[in-house]
C-alpha cells in the first residue's frame, strides 16, 4: 500500500474527467447493465452433459489426425482460469493509488470474479480436468502466492494491469481457437470483456502521462523492462513452467506475445508523444521507443528463445507437444487450429 500524498491527490483530481469518461464508456456498452457476464447463462447446469459430449466429439475429431489435444486445452484453460481468479486480488493495490475510483474498482473486481467463475464452471462441465486433484491445489496456491503488481507510484499499478488485461484478452481469444464451438464462444465473450478493461486502464495511463509524463514513463519501464513483467500465475500455479511451455508451443501465448502487448500499451497510452522533464523520464521514453519500434535487444533474444524451444520440440520424438507446434505441424485456418 502507498500513502496518498498531496501531489498524488492533485494528480487524481486532474485526471478525474478522463477517468469518468472511460468509466461511463465502459458501463454504457451493450450488456453492461448487469455487473458482468452471467455464469448461469453461459454455462447452465442443465447443459453440463451436452457440453461434455460436445467437447468429447471435438477431442475425437482431433484424435483422427493423431493429435491428442486434451493436454494442450487443459494447460491453456488452467492458466487462463487461475489468472482470472487472481485478478480481483489486485483490488487493494489499485485502490491504494486510486481511492477516488472506488466505483470502478468494485465493478472491475466483480467482473473479474465472474470471469473466473465462468471458466471454472466450463472446465467442470466439459470434464477438462479433475477439479479436486488438479484444479483445487492450483487455486489454493495461486490465491496465496500469485503475483501482484508492486505499487511504487499511482502509475505503477495501472501500467501493469493495462498490459496484463490486454494479454488476458489475447489468451482467451487464442485459446478459443483450440475449443469446440460453444467453448470458443464463451472464451471470446470473456476476451471481449478483458478488452474493455484494457481500454479503461490504458485511458487512465494516457491521462496520467498527460499530467505527469515522467511518472507514467518511469512506471511503465519499471513494470516491464527486461524480465520484470510476469503474468499472475508464474509463482502461484503448480507446474507453471511446463504449462507455459505447452501454451507457447501451441501458439497461444509466448514471450513475443508479451512484447507485442507492451508495445501496444506504450503506443495506445501516448507515452511516445509526451515531453518528460527529468533524466529518468527521458531515459524511460528512450526505452519505450526501443520497445515500440522493436529495436530493443529483448525482441531478438526472446525470438531466438522461442525458435529454439520449437526446434527442440520438433526433434524430441517423445515430446507430447511435438504434433502441435504452430507453424510447423498445425496452422490457423478459419479461426481454428488445423493439422498441416
Amino acid at each position: 500500500m502507498i500513502e496518498i500524498d498531496r501531489a498524488s491527490r492533485a494528480l487524481f483530481e486532474a485526471i478525474q474527467p478522463e477517468v469518468d469518461e472511460a468509466y461511463n464508456r465502459h458501463i454504457s456498452r451493450t450488456g453492461r447493465k448487469t455487473i458482468s457476464l452471467d455464469p448461469y447463462a453461459l454455462v447452465p447446469l442443465e447443459k453440463y452433459e451436452s457440453l461434455q459430449n460436445e467437447y468429447e466429439l471435438h477431442v475425437a475429431n482431433w484424435a483422427a489426425s493423431e493429435i491428442d489435444i486434451r493436454q494442450i486445452i487443459k494447460a491453456n484453460l488452467l492458466v487462463d482460469a487461475a489468472t482470472e481468479e487472481n485478478l480481483p486480488h489486485y483490488t487493494a493495490q489499485i485502490e491504494s493509488g486510486f481511492e477516488s475510483w472506488h466505483e470502478w474498482n468494485g465493478r472491475w473486481t466483480a467482473e473479474e470474479r465472474s470471469h473466473g467463475e465462468i471458466m471454472v464452471r466450463d472446465i467442470e462441465a466439459r470434464k477438462i480436468m479433475d477439479m479436486s486433484a488438479e484444479w483445487l491445489p492450483v487455486r489454493e496456491k495461486n490465491l496465496a502466492t500469485g503475483i501482484h503488481p508492486k505499487v511504487n507510484t499511482p502509475a505503477d499499478g495501472i501500467a501493469y494491469v493495462a498490459t496484463q488485461e490486454f494479454l488476458t484478452k489475447v489468451a482467451h481469444f487464442q485459446s478459443a481457437r483450440l475449443m469446440d464451438d460453444s467453448g470458443a464462444r464463451t472464451l471470446r465473450a470473456l476476451g471481449s470483456d478483458e478488452g474493455r478493461h484494457y481500454q479503461f486502464y490504458v485511458s487512465a495511463l494516457r491521462a496520467i502521462a498527460r499530467v505527469d509524463p515522467d511518472m507514467a514513463l518511469v512506471a511503465m519501464r519499471r513494470q516491464h523492462e527486461g524480465d520484470n513483467f510476469d503474468m499472475p500465475g508464474k509463482k502461484g500455479i503448480i507446474g507453471y513452467t511446463g504449462l507455459a511451455k505447452t501454451i507457447a508451443l501451441s501458439g497461444v501465448f509466448d514471450a513475443i506475445t508479451i512484447l507485442e502487448a507492451q508495445k501496444k500499451t506504450i503506443d495506445d497510452s501516448g507515452l511516445l508523444e509526451v515531453d518528460p522533464k527529468t533524466d529518468e523520464g527521458k531515459a524511460a521514453q528512450e526505452w519505450a521507443h526501443a520497445i515500440s519500434s522493436k529495436d530493443d535487444p529483448s525482441w531478438i533474444r526472446k525470438q531466438k528463445l522461442m525458435d529454439l524451444l520449437r526446434q527442440r520440440a520438433v526433434w524430441n520424438i517423445s515430446s507430447t507437444l511435438r504434433p502441435f507446434i504452430l507453424g510447423q505441424t498445425v496452422k490457423i485456418e478459419e479461426n481454428r487450429f488445423i493439422p498441416i
